[in-house]
């Protein structure tokens, strides 16, 4: 649990209460309190601190079809607006391995539209949870970047499992 002690409390209460609403709006059946947790995720991404943007995503994936509204969830939300932040600040770095296979999986869902089962959303959002991962991962050291990873996507477990 040391990661969990260097974790921002402020990223795991926004967390909590970004599911508890979720709870709530899946228990009421009100789409209004889930469009009010998923602003929340939003500001809190669009302002928090780079490195607590990846937690922040993880401590959401759990709960990930509490805070969903149609084909928009709230943790792919939060690495798009993590995406943009790196456009935003020029700090794009695309291997050429994924850009390669960005090319395949878009010629690949473009197929899928000709054939009248588009698959081009799922594609782009796959793409964006990619890259956000790749750019939010920090490699210098490895082995406790996966402790707090893992850390932080268990945390989110257990936050859900005992809101839910």
């Amino acid at each position: 649990m040391q990661s969990i002690k260097n974790t921002s409390i402020v990223t795991i209460l926004t967390a909590v209460m970004t599911i508890i609403i979720g709870v709530i709006a899946e228990r009421n059946n009100v789409k209004s309190y889930l469009l009010i947790a998923l602003i929340i995720g939003v500001i809190y991404s669009a302002f928090c601190k780079n490195s607590q943007l990846f937690i922040f995503a993880l401590l959401l994936v759990a709960p990930n079809r509490l805070l969903t509204i149609g084909p928009i969830s709230l943790p792919a939300v939060v690495m798009t607006i993590g995406c943009i932040r790196l456009v935003l600040n020029g700090n794009i770095k695309i291997l050429t391995s994924f850009y390669l296979g960005s090319i395949v999986l878009i010629l690949e869902s473009v197929f899928t539209f000709i054939n009248g089962a588009s698959q081009i959303l799922s594609s782009i959002k796959i793409l964006i949870v990619l890259y956000f991962i790749q750019s939010y991962t920090d490699t210098s050291d490895i082995t406790e970047t996966h402790m707090k990873l893992v850390d932080a996507c268990s945390t989110g477990c257990i936050i859900a499992s005992v809101l839910t």
